[in-house]
């Protein structure tokens, strides 16, 4: 399966409100698969959370074309290694995706044809950008 980014509780338990969390399969819910939180994703440099919305974003790179920044959701499908880039530009649906029971596939916020090799993501404190950057944090 694609890189796979994983959740848990402290003692190691799947939590119980993880999109893949099953009770009805070995190990009760406690598999590997029911610790998923996001899957399809390429090459991670860049996770950070919006200290405003509390919204998780990450970067996504690959050697040659589409990078992407993307909001990552519990349950998100990025849609590697069939997609990168917008899925419209890749002549590809959802259901040419591996899809997990709770999943979503989302496209990317922002994506480059060109790699730009993106590996950190910071939200700025400040309104020295004026109205083009409107939104202050705290």
């Amino acid at each position: 399966m694609p890189t796979a980014k994983a959740q848990e509780e402290e003692d190691g338990a799947a939590p119980t409100d993880n999109s893949f969390f099953d009770s009805n399969v070995n190990g009760g819910g406690n598999n590997e698969l029911s610790k998923y939180f996001a899957y399809g994703i390429r090459n991670s440099f860049g996770l950070t959370v919006d200290p405003l919305t509390g919204t998780l974003w990450m970067t996504e790179n690959g050697p040659k074309n589409y990078d992407e920044i993307n909001i990552v959701e519990q349950g998100f499908n990025s849609g590697w290694e069939q997609v990168m880039g917008p899925i419209g530009r890749n002549n590809k649906n959802t259901d040419d995706l591996v899809q997990l029971n709770g999943s979503h596939y989302a496209g990317p916020v922002f994506s480059w044809l060109e790699s730009i090799g993106i590996t950190e993501i910071e939200f700025l404190d400040s309104t020295k950008l004026g109205s083009i950057l409107p939104i202050t944090y705290s």
